[in-house]
């Protein structure tokens, strides 16, 4: 088991220490510190350019850790460089020590001076009244139709000079812009919402057919006259389309209108909701969103938009092996890209507690065990390759008694990966894999970001999922 995270450690004091040194403040050292990877790739960038010294404020030592993580693959010159950038205050900005980064990735040493002060931003001051003024030039150009172009308008004007800008002051002049076009956000949410390019995902076929008999020439007005002999009247434009309803979305339950074993669980969720619309977009931090994330961002914080409801963004970071600081800011990041503002930001991790004591509580009620067999023999039970009959684990009628001793012996490091896991106790005879005894817990020798090693056993996406969004009274 990795030892215990300890910042009155005197090593781990000093690592601190090192870390606010270059202007971090001290949750930020601390939680920098708990990362073994990241605490070393940190310190060895402070000591090899003496930071320590330097008298860097906060916004530069965040800079100073974000080049240790995202920057780790550039050489000494390199890294060297964009340093001595930050400590002169050529480079101020996420944004633009992520575009050194890129640009020197690309065109190590010897560097281009000119060139990098190009790519990077250096030197570009943006008032908010060049703010304004940039956006109010491409508003007058692109002519946007409604509320539903923001997203892409702001996505628009990232890639103009206005990305080295302060990206509130560029949403908030767009935002005022929209405004002054049509009027206010909550008007227009009350108001039916035209389908967007992105939610051709949906009902495909029939938006592509609906889009060609559009483009077809329209036949001749018919001249046939009413019982009084006036010209009958023309037909409408076809009504716009919402695509919250329409398909399965419109189908969604009503807060309250989903059927429960328990109706006092029913009535305990709406006293904490108030009836209202709340879900989450759930990302696992380890790796950058792609494409087909887009339509997970959408649905979730579109539905509860549509609604009047909020919408979480929940880390699942329970697979502490993988996760880096990174990702956690290049998720956010994207969400915000794509438009949209969490209305709370969670972590899985803030239920461990939870999480494990509804573990021994299933094991107690028979519901879960100890497994001890390789992951070869978990496949070959399973029917194996050649999806043959399944059959039950050799643990499964394990006592409860020992079950619970061997969760508590995980727990308290006895056994190494692979060893042991706990497994649920679900229906082997049904044809969803989903039901092939998933696995609930497994141990992993690392420390996590935010629980240090209090843990190393740590809940499966298929465990935690379900009841964290019990827990966040999620729709």
């Amino acid at each position: 088991m990795p030892p215990k995270f300890d910042p009155n450690d005197p090593a781990v004091a000093e690592l601190i220490s090192l870390f606010q040194s270059i202007g971090l403040s001290s949750s930020k050292a601390t939680e920098v510190a708990r990362g073994p990877k990241t605490a070393a790739s940190l310190k060895e960038l402070i000591q090899a350019h003496g930071l320590e010294s330097k008298g860097l404020d906060e916004k530069q030592g965040a800079l100073v850790s974000s080049l240790s993580t995202q920057g780790a693959k550039l050489g000494p010159t390199e890294k060297a460089y964009i340093i001595d950038a930050i400590v002169d205050r050529r480079l101020k900005s996420g944004e633009q020590l992520s575009a050194a980064i890129k640009y020197l990735s690309a065109h190590p040493s010897p560097i281009d001076d000119a060139q990098f002060n190009k790519e990077c931003g250096v030197g570009v001051e943006l008032s908010l009244g060049d703010v304004i003024e940039q956006v109010n030039a491409y508003i007058s150009s692109k002519a946007p139709a409604s509320w539903s172009a923001l997203s892409g308008a702001i996505g628009d004007l990232k890639s103009t000079e206005l990305k080295w800008a302060n990206p509130l002051d560029v949403k908030n002049a767009v935002e005022k812009a929209f405004t002054n076009l049509f009027g206010s956000k909550e008007e227009a949410r009350a108001k039916v919402r035209p389908i967007s390019a992105l939610l051709n995902i949906f009902n495909t076929y029939p938006l592509m057919e609906a889009a060609k008999e559009a483009k077809k020439p329209a036949a001749p007005a018919a001249t046939a006259s009413t019982s009084k002999g006036e010209p009958a009247p023309t037909s409408s434009a076809a009504p716009e389309r919402v695509v919250f309803e329409e398909g399965f979305l419109k189908a969604l339950h009503k807060p309250g209108e989903n059927p429960q074993i328990n109706p006092k669980l029913r009535d305990e969720h709406l006293k904490m909701t108030g009836g209202n619309v709340f879900t989450r977009f759930p990302p696992e931090p380890n790796g950058f969103l792609h494409i087909g994330h887009s339509k997970a961002i959408f649905v979730n914080f579109g539905y509860a938009a549509y609604h009047n409801g909020k919408c979480y963004l929940r880390y699942d970071d329970t697979n502490p092996e993988a996760e880096e600081a990174i990702y956690f800011e290049s998720i956010l990041e994207t969400v915000r890209w794509l438009g949209y503002e969490p209305y709370k930001i969670t972590y899985s991790s803030d239920y461990f507690q939870e999480l494990y004591d509804l573990a021994v509580k299933l094991i107690s009620v028979d519901g879960a065990y100890i497994c001890n067999c390789t992951a070869e023999e978990i496949k070959a039970n399973r029917g194996g390759e050649e999806r043959g009959p399944r059959k039950a684990c050799v643990h499964r009628t394990r006592p409860i008694a020992e079950s619970l001793a061997e969760f508590e012996n995980m727990k308290n490091g006895k056994y190494k990966p692979g060893e042991a896991v706990l497994r649920m106790k679900q229906d082997l005879e049904d044809g969803n894999p989903q039901m092939w005894d998933l696995i609930a817990y497994r141990t992993l020798n690392a420390p996590h970001h935010r629980t240090g090693s209090k843990w190393c056993i740590y809940p499966t996406y298929d465990f935690t999922h379900c009841l964290v969004d019990s827990f966040e009274n999620i729709s």
